[in-house]
């Protein structure tokens, strides 16, 4: 899947979907970015239905620290 997802990357997917990158691992962003995380989760969407590109999701808290 991550070859997919870096093809759609470099074409289509960014301009379609608002500036989201698929191959971006965004726990490792938000914590480059400055954030703390709190407790989080990967899951996939929908949980029970077919891997599309965009279905590898984390859902949880983040904050930057004051």
């Amino acid at each position: 899947m991550t070859f997919t997802q870096r093809a759609l990357d470099r074409t289509l997917w960014p301009p379609l979907s608002g500036g989201c990158h698929l191959s971006r691992e965004p726990v490792a962003a938000l914590r480059d970015a400055g954030f703390v995380l709190g407790p989080y989760r990967r899951t996939m969407m929908p949980e029970n239905g077919p891997a599309l590109p965009s279905s590898y999701c984390v859902l949880g808290t983040a904050w930057r620290p004051s």
